[in-house]
């Protein structure tokens, strides 16, 4: 159920914006989506935990929980290999590993298939959206963590951006690598999207036809019982206790 050997989806337009939407959408709640209670609890298994160092949550719904929880854990260990290359807490991933040396010669398939599609949507965009940012974004975290007033110097600013161009990403021949010293890569933008979007096809394939997953981007599949679609509530950024609205999730 890898895509190991399989060629990348095709980045229509339809892909581009739902990508686009899905990162544009996380900073926007502040928090994870509350769920608005559904009946058929009884067929329920939850797991609740952190992927990419945000809050998430797996609801499967199956007469049989021991088959429920064997596929569960089946993919948590598919979350737990992508946070292998894609995340920026882990000194070891792909990720940290690319932005500590520049340049990895055996980069997996999942990484060079993300960071392609990445390098896409800067270009449709103008870049606008851009994944090498992170040395910019380094810097103000740097700053701010010493200094809450006024931002880093301007000359420290210009510098930096000069680090920021996606087109300076080499991806070629199984390696991919920064043509510039100093460039990094975040890809918390799109890789939540890109890990949900995994398991809601892995469990498709097992046969789950009824599921919820929230995995830094929300993906519904069949809410169970005679409800037409998952609706989930947008909590509102500055008072946790309120909401901004509801969304039916086709």
């Amino acid at each position: 159920m890898s895509m190991a050997g399989r060629k990348p989806p095709p980045l229509t337009r339809r892909r581009t914006l739902a990508l686009i939407a899905g990162a544009g959408a996380l900073p926007l709640t502040g928090a994870i989506a509350r769920l608005i209670p559904e009946r058929h609890a009884s067929m329920e298994t939850v797991w609740r935990g952190t992927a990419l160092g945000a809050q998430a949550q797996a609801r499967l719904w199956h007469p049989d929980a021991n088959v429920a929880r064997r596929m569960l854990a089946h993919c948590l260990n598919e979350v737990d290999r992508l946070e292998s290359i894609f995340s920026l807490y882990r000194a070891e991933s792909e990720l940290s590993r690319l932005n500590r040396t520049g340049r990895l010669r055996s980069a997996s398939q999942d990484l060079r298939i993300l960071l392609g599609e990445a390098q896409n949507i800067s270009a449709i965009t103008g870049g606008a959206f851009d994944i090498t940012v992170q040395p910019l974004f380094r810097l103000y975290a740097n700053h701010f963590a010493t200094d809450g007033t006024v931002g880093p110097s301007p000359h420290f600013v210009a510098q930096t951006r000069q680090l920021v161009s996606y087109k300076d990403i080499d991806i070629s021949d199984g390696s991919v690598g920064f043509l510039k010293n100093g460039m990094a890569v975040t890809l918390n933008g799109v890789a939540q999207g890109y890990i949900t979007d995994r398991i809601a096809d892995m469990l498709r394939h097992e046969g789950f036809e009824h599921v919820l997953l929230q995995l830094g981007e929300t993906v519904g599949i069949s809410p169970p019982g005679d409800n037409a679609a998952w609706r989930v509530a947008l909590p509102h950024a500055a008072n946790k206790h309120s909401d901004i609205g509801t969304l039916a999730l086709s």
